[in-house]
């Protein structure tokens, strides 16, 4: 799904949002880390990342966010950045239990060749600290093959500072796309056609 078409969702969320809401909530964030890890592969080649991230948030739930990182995939993509521009709906259904449910545009500005693409997500949360989340895209890693992806996770707070998380996911893919996907070795990460080697 082309990124003005993902725009073009947050910002009629946004307008409906200010329709029916009687506040609106802005946040951001920002970090620093060792290493850019996501869904258990480095998009980084195990380099650092800078990222940062800004969040639209109505009181009845809807919400608009963009957030960024450097990257490093395959010397031919040229990628050094990705822009996730995210819209969608979050709130509790219970006591207990909280949904979330976005549409996330994965970007990737700099490549020289097209890795972008689009994923629906859910994510089912009880008592803030476990949750279960399912994924699906008709171009999953910018492949032209569809998949979808599972993630059981937990945390334990230790502190309010301090918590320890632990989390596994499976993806499914269409044979072609799972067979290359096991190329990948650990520690590297696979979009669209190209399995990232590292010069580490």
């Amino acid at each position: 799904m082309p990124a003005f078409v993902v725009s073009s969702l947050a910002a009629g969320l946004l307008l409906a949002a200010a329709s029916s809401a009687t506040a609106t909530t802005f946040t951001g964030s920002g970090a620093i880390t060792t290493d850019y890890v996501w869904r258990g592969t480095t998009q980084t080649q195990g380099d650092p990342a800078v990222q940062a991230g800004f969040k639209v948030t109505a009181d009845n739930g809807l919400y608009g966010a963009i957030w960024g990182s450097n990257v490093e995939f395959a010397p031919e993509t040229k990628a050094s950045s990705e822009i996730d521009v995210t819209v969608g709906w979050g709130g509790t259904l219970s006591e207990d239990w909280a949904l979330d449910v976005n549409l996330t545009h994965y970007r990737y500005p700099s490549t020289t060749v097209d890795l972008d693409w689009t994923e629906t997500i859910g994510t089912l949360t009880w008592k803030q600290n476990y949750w279960a989340q399912l994924g699906y895209s008709t171009e999953a890693l910018a492949a032209a093959e569809a998949g979808a992806y599972a993630q059981l996770g937990a945390r334990m707070p230790l502190s309010e500072q301090v918590r320890l998380e632990a989390a596994a996911g499976y993806y499914w893919l269409r044979p072609r796309l799972r067979r290359q996907l096991r190329t990948c070795t650990a520690g590297r990460t696979i979009i669209g056609d190209a399995c990232t080697s590292s010069s580490h």
